[in-house]
């Protein structure tokens, strides 16, 4: 579970950056896409940090994305020093699951420890 981590994440913002940049009306994938993502859901974990300076654009697009695609996006935003331990308390407990980590890049090595992360595939780089 752990090991698809990057890729999800990728997927995630991935979507989120397309579905933020584009026309929604035009948008007609998004719409086809509701249905089918409307029983998913997905975790995110980002910090509390100087009010809303970074979980304020996360909640807005999560809504956003749900709105498009019909998928349960769920924003937790602990304080700084609480999404440490709870993303490395994710990490060693199966039963906390994250599908996508908010992170400064020194917490970097805290994911990339122990093969928690996996290569994105080559089918997701090579897509379009």
């Amino acid at each position: 579970m752990k090991k698809n981590i990057l890729l999800k994440s990728l997927l995630i913002c991935s979507t989120l950056l397309i579905f933020g940049c584009e026309d929604k009306q035009k948008n007609e994938l998004a719409l086809d896409n509701k249905k089918e993502y409307s029983n998913q859901s997905i975790m995110v974990i980002v910090p509390k940090l100087g009010g809303k300076t970074i979980s304020g654009p996360i909640l807005e697009e999560a809504k956003s994305f749900e709105d498009l695609t019909g998928a349960d996006i769920r924003v937790i935003t602990p304080s700084w020093s609480e999404t440490i331990k709870k993303t490395q308390k994710s990490l060693i407990d199966k039963n906390i699951n994250f599908d996508v980590f908010v992170i400064i890049s020194s917490w970097g090595g805290m994911l990339l420890a122990d093969d928690n992360i996996e290569e994105v595939p080559l089918w997701v780089k090579e897509k379009d």
